[in-house]
């Protein structure tokens, strides 16, 4: 099955070998039709847990991460969040995220994003060790720091 980063970068053409007219359209189609997975991983450090759900694309290993989301002790503010960016997870853990404006945020929540009590970025990084899980660091863009943690594979479906 095709992968979403080389659908991305593709021009399309049709059966008579002209260029497809709406790229746009093709490449979402197209997008459409890559079967993903969900992911669900809990990152310890200390007292601190973070809910990390990935999704991912099935087809490829180390499973490539296409999206996420992060939740619970990390540092975020009313209207804010973290979406994971990319990354990917088997023998290795890597996860990028940056926090931003949610959706139904209010009008200063974006101002919040550049404060210095809450990093714009984290990177996660671990090694498989059994059972299921990953140990390493994170650390949090500009705010020169690194914590060490533990995360656990929860499953294959939906962090509650």
């Amino acid at each position: 099955m095709t992968d979403q980063l080389e659908v991305a970068a593709r021009t399309f053409f049709d059966a008579s070998g002209t260029k497809v007219k709406d790229q746009a359209t093709h490449q979402a189609a197209l997008l459409a039709a890559v079967r993903t997975a969900t992911a669900c991983l809990e990152l310890h450090a200390g007292p601190t847990v973070f809910q990390i759900q990935l999704v991912v694309n099935p087809n490829t290993y180390p499973f490539l991460v296409l999206a996420g989301s992060i939740g619970g002790d990390i540092c975020t503010h009313p209207g804010t969040g973290w979406q994971v960016t990319g990354g990917s997870f088997g023998p290795n853990l890597v996860i990028a995220a940056t926090r931003g404006p949610l959706s139904n945020a209010p009008a200063n929540a974006a101002s919040l994003i550049g404060d210095r009590g809450c990093g714009r970025s984290i990177g996660i990084v671990g090694f498989f060790q059994a059972p299921d899980s990953y140990a390493g660091t994170y650390g949090f863009e500009g705010l020169n720091n690194e914590f060490s943690h533990t995360t656990l594979f929860k499953g294959w479906q939906p962090c509650a």
